[in-house]
């Protein structure tokens, strides 16, 4: 008998701007439908909306979520992530691939408030 373990990582991507986001986040996400594992995208609405136009007929295969509504803390966003992974572990490829570390980088001056 074959033992698969399966584990949870969690990555995070800082960029500068909304290209390089899309550089980054599109080929991961692209990657994950391609390899028949659950794809999880976990950014801004207006992130999301560039994501999901960036993937064009393939959008509809991630599922998404604003990272208002996925929890303010950061164990409890690990906390979600795990749950999202734990239900769609067994859904085909080695396990799920989520996208909710992408946080953009403040310049100094650059920052709104």
């Amino acid at each position: 008998m074959v033992s698969i373990e399966r584990t949870f990582e969690h990555w995070a991507c800082v960029y500068d701007d909304d290209q390089q986001l899309l550089q980054t986040a599109v080929p991961f996400l692209a990657g994950g439908l391609a390899a028949g594992e659950p794809v999880l995208a976990v950014t801004s609405r207006a992130n999301l909306e560039l994501i999901g136009a960036a993937l064009g007929e393939r959008a509809g295969e991630v599922d998404y979520a604003e990272s208002a509504f996925f929890g303010r803390r950061p164990p409890q966003r690990v906390a979600a992530f795990y749950r999202y992974w734990a239900r769609h572990a067994g859904d085909g490829g080695e396990g799920t691939r989520s996208s909710g570390g992408w946080h953009q980088r403040w310049h100094q001056g650059a920052h709104p408030g």
